[in-house]
């Protein structure tokens, strides 16, 4: 009985010390570590929003304006840094625009005594710059109210050259705050006829015509 009961004991500890030997070793053991650049592949991830869908523009302020084009609503970019860009965003050759004045060829048929006709063209560089230029025709045939002579011009030509500066010209074009000189300048000759002059002594009145004048 006490062989067996030694036996059984002896069997007990070296399974005991068995036992001990595999896992301290599995403690000791090097575990192979994973590829840094595998970590950082699954730990990234996208920042900000999906802009697949969305276009940009700026505000008067300088702010990003993220319009989604699938539904069409606008909202501020918040992180984006509002503030002046440097460089323009629009094209060099932004805008044309072609004007023709009419008032003045209505105002001849209904009755008025000077005036003409004229066009003009303005040309948007990056929706900053916008030089301007005119070119006309005008006539005048008048004897003013309660004056005493008739001034008469043949027509003539006239130009006008300039330009403006827009302020926000990296904002919305349809937004403009700007500033500018114009330049005019025409040929034309003139007379003064049909003056007449009233004296308290001599009787009756003396019509005087000024010759030809030109500039």
């Amino acid at each position: 009985m006490m062989k067996r009961l030694l036996k059984l004991l002896l069997i007990t500890a070296a399974v005991a010390v068995f036992t001990d030997t595999v896992t301290a070793q599995r403690r000791i053991n090097p575990v192979k570590q994973p590829d840094p650049t595998t970590l950082q592949r699954k730990a990234k991830k996208p920042s900000g929003p999906d802009r697949s869908n969305l276009a940009e523009r700026l505000d008067a302020q300088g702010n990003v304006v993220l319009v989604d084009t699938v539904t069409g609503l606008e909202f501020v970019d918040t992180t984006a840094v509002a503030g002046h860009v440097v460089g323009n965003i629009y094209p060099l050759l932004h805008s044309v625009t072609v004007g023709l004045d009419v008032w003045d060829p209505v105002m001849r048929i209904i009755g008025q005594d000077y005036g003409g006709a004229s066009v003009w063209g303005t040309i948007g560089l990056h929706n900053r710059f916008f030089p301007r230029f005119e070119f006309g025709m005008s006539q005048a045939d008048i004897t003013p109210d309660g004056m005493n002579f008739t001034f008469k011009s043949p027509m003539a030509p006239f130009f006008k050259i300039g330009c403006a500066y827009n302020i926000f010209y990296n904002s919305d074009p349809d937004y403009q705050l700007s500033f500018g000189a114009n330049y005019a300048f025409t040929p034309f000759s003139y007379t003064i006829e049909n003056v007449k002059l009233l004296s308290d002594y001599w009787p009756g009145e003396t019509d005087l015509t000024f010759p030809k004048t030109s500039t």
